[in-house]
C-alpha cells in the first residue's frame, strides 16, 4: 500500500520539485542546504494495515563535515540541523511538542492518505523549506525547538556552528562550552573554528 503510494503519488510529486529519491527518503539541494523528506514504516505493520509517519528536515552539508568527516551522499532526518514531524507541521506547532502520530494505511483509506501526503508536501513541506532559505532564517527554526532531540550534543553543535556562521561567535562559543557530552568532537570543532 504504502509503495504504491510512493511510486504512483509522491515520487512523481516530489521528482518535479527536483527531490531525488533513495528508499523512503528524499533530498533536493538548494545553495548551501539539503532539504530532506523521509517516511518511516513501523514494524507492527502487516499487509492489511501499514503505519508510517514522516518528516521533513533541513541539512548544512558544511556542518556535517565538520562534526564527522566527509557528507555522505544521502541524507536523512538524523543529518539535518533540525527536524520536524509530518505532525508537527500539520499542526503548525514546530516547538518539539507535539506528540507523533502514526498514519494508518489500509486498502480502503490509501487513494484518501496518498491526497493527504501531497497536501502536506505542497502546503505544509514545501512552504517550510522556503521559508528556511538562509541561515538566519534556519536560526529562527533551531530557536524554536524544544524538547529532549534539542538538548543532544548533535543538535546543539549544529545550533553553534550555525551561530558560527552567522557571525556570533560569542553565541556559538557560550554553546560549545555547554556541551558536556562528545568531548573529542567539541574539541575537534573548537580547533576547526579557531583555524578559520
Amino acid at each position: 500500500m504504502i509503495d504504491d503510494i510512493l511510486k504512483d503519488t509522491l515520487a512523481p510529486a516530489l521528482k518535479r520539485l527536483a527531490f531525488k529519491r533513495r528508499g523512503l527518503c528524499w533530498n533536493r539541494r538548494r545553495g548551501a542546504f539539503v532539504d530532506v523528506i523521509s517516511i518511516q514504516k513501523a514494524r507492527f505493520s502487516t499487509q492489511e494495515e501499514e503505519h508510517i509517519k514522516g518528516y521533513v528536515a533541513v541539512c548544512v552539508p558544511e556542518f556535517r563535515e565538520i562534526i564527522f568527516g566527509p557528507s555522505p551522499p544521502f541524507f536523512t532526518e538524523a543529518d539535518g540541523i533540525f527536524s520536524f514531524r509530518f505532525t508537527e507541521l500539520e499542526m503548525n506547532d514546530l516547538s518539539g511538542r507535539v506528540l507523533d502520530t502514526w498514519w494508518k494505511i489500509r486498502k480502503e483509506n490509501s487513494k484518501s492518505i496518498a491526497c493527504d501526503l501531497q497536501r502536506l508536501i505542497a502546503h505544509k513541506a514545501v512552504p517550510f523549506f522556503d521559508s528556511c532559505s538562509s541561515f538566519i532564517e534556519a536560526e529562527r527554526l533551531v530557536c524554536c525547538k524544544e524538547g529532549g532531540l534539542s538538548k543532544t550534543p548533535y543538535f546543539q553543535l549544529n545550533k553553534a556552528l550555525l551561530y558560527w556562521k552567522l557571525g556570533e561567535d560569542e553565541k556559538c562559543n557560550e554553546i560549545i562550552s555547554s556541551i558536556d557530552k562528545w568531548p573529542e568532537k567539541v574539541e575537534l570543532i573548537r580547533g576547526v573554528l579557531g583555524r578559520v
